[in-house]
């Protein structure tokens, strides 16, 4: 890109340098509206649409030319975590952003992106891994009786579709039993799936296994979730993919914190006799 010494010697406040954090951030957003791919990690590859855009001769693609594509539009909605019932910019006014606005719209982009890129790569996990995984996080959310052997990893065809039990108490009296299955994005958990699971449930009540969570890397059908909303005394949650990646997130299971911000401000109480 003929890009001088002096460019490439400037760095961000967190030391990256800061032609790898745009050219990284390029990369996400031409992935997530669409028009390219990455077949592995660190590779791209521009697809059919992508080439459709470069044909039109740009001389630069800016995110105004990104807005027509879906996929983007739906990123920037993820990416804005705002409910619908919150006020827009024009409450504040013509899009004006405050600082602080500014800093969570930029925390929720991030987040977004690693997200999505947590997604990926748990779907392409091998199936026990993914199991195990499952359970770190639910470890991680603060279930089990905090003792090294609150987990049990079963993941057994005779194990009546458990992959896990989670042991809320020292002696396995109250326990929580989880389900996952590792899904693509277009393949999601019938009615059937989740009956089953349900079933097994009740089969264990005896043991102590009364609650269930099902977790996917895709997502559950209408019928799936009608079917758990009708039940008397529900104790099984669903989680699906995106779900999973944002728990992930939270709790750091499978990320680690790149950086801290510190944002003071003024004491007030220091200053008053």
């Amino acid at each position: 890109m003929n890009l001088s010494d002096e460019v490439l010697s400037i760095k961000l406040k967190s030391g990256k340098y800061q032609y790898i954090d745009r050219a990284g951030w390029a990369l996400t957003y031409l992935k997530q509206s669409g028009l390219i791919e990455s077949p592995r990690r660190a590779v791209y590859k521009i697809n059919n649409e992508g080439l459709e855009l470069f044909k039109k001769g740009l001389k630069k693609i800016e995110e105004k030319d990104l807005e027509i594509y879906p996929k983007y539009q739906d990123f920037c909605k993820r990416s804005s975590r705002k409910k619908d019932n919150e006020p827009g910019d024009d409450v504040v006014g013509l899009g004006y952003l405050t600082p602080e606005d500014m800093i969570d719209e930029a925390l929720n982009k991030i987040k977004t992106k690693v997200c999505d890129d947590l997604l990926e790569k748990v779907r392409g996990m091998d199936p026990t891994e993914f199991e195990k995984t499952v359970i770190t996080l639910m470890l991680a959310l603060g279930y089990g009786d905090g003792s090294s052997g609150s987990s049990i990893h079963t993941g057994k065809p005779s194990d009546g579709g458990i992959d896990g039990i989670i042991n809320q108490d020292k002696l396995g009296l109250d326990t929580i039993s989880i389900q996952a299955k590792r899904y693509k994005e277009d393949s999601k958990i019938d009615v059937g799936t989740i009956r089953s699971f349900v079933g097994a449930l009740q089969g264990k009540e005896s043991k102590g296994s009364r609650k269930g969570i099902f977790i996917t890397t895709s997502d559950f059908t209408r019928a799936a979730r009608e079917f758990i909303d009708g039940i008397n005394n529900p104790k099984v949650v669903l989680i699906n993919g995106e779900q999973l990646v944002e728990l992930m997130y939270d709790n750091e299971v499978g990320v680690t914190v790149d950086r801290k911000f510190r944002i003071c401000k003024l004491d007030t109480d220091f200053f008053e006799d």
